[in-house]
């Protein structure tokens, strides 16, 4: 009986790596897909900002999308484009009596919070490039007045 008093803490210590690498990993994921909804969710609110504030505002945009994104994003994440047919974006054409469409992208990088040894010995790698996130609208006022 003396040879296996130290036995379960030695087991419980093996167990307890596993299980914490488990959690760690369910809300890292579960944190991931948080972000991934967020992006979505903030392309559709800068498009429909963009469908009515003028054309020239995109600090507008940007903010209501930081709002989502707890200030996550500047302006080199995101792509303010209008098209007067929906199908040519970005041509430079398009002025406010005639643009019909507005299509709001974003580049996302997510970065993990639970990077175990960084980064020597990574579970993870230090940021994870989303895909682009991207919403088309039609246009309303685009600041009319």
């Amino acid at each position: 009986m003396k040879r296996q008093r130290g036995a379960a803490v030695v087991e419980f210590a093996l167990v307890l790596v596993i299980l914490l690498l488990l959690v760690f990993g369910l809300l890292e994921v579960g944190r991931a897909l948080f972000k991934w909804n967020s992006a979505a969710e903030a392309t559709r609110i800068g498009a429909r900002t963009a469908a009515i504030v003028a054309i020239d505002d995109d600090a507008a945009v940007l903010s209501a999308m930081n709002v989502v994104m707890q200030g996550e994003l500047n302006a080199g994440n995101v792509a303010i484009e209008y098209s007067a047919d929906g199908v040519v974006f970005g041509d430079g054409v398009c002025v406010r009596g005639t643009c019909q469409f507005v299509r709001v992208s974003l580049n996302y990088v997510y970065h993990p919070v639970f990077v175990f040894f960084q980064p020597a010995v990574s579970l993870l790698p230090e940021t994870i490039a989303m895909p682009t996130f991207a919403t088309t609208y039609p246009v309303e006022a685009l600041g009319a007045g």
